[in-house]
């Protein structure tokens, strides 16, 4: 199963526009001010950014 390292929540307000993306553990957003859509295409972006990272990480460590 895949490990999600983001969400989204509601935060600061009631209206279209107060969905955050949140990292997991951590109380401060990372982006503020998106509508749902937004915020989930947002924390999709940025699981895909991190996952490909590790590998990198990942990769050069074992060429060591």
């Amino acid at each position: 199963m895949k490990r999600k390292y983001f969400t989204i929540r509601k935060y600061m307000g009631d209206d279209l526009y107060s969905w955050a993306v949140f990292r997991k553990g951590q109380s401060e957003p990372v982006c503020t001010g998106c509508a749902k859509g937004e915020a989930t295409y947002r924390a999709n972006t940025l699981e895909k950014a991190l996952v490909a990272h590790q590998s990198i990480a990942a990769t050069a460590l074992a060429a060591i």
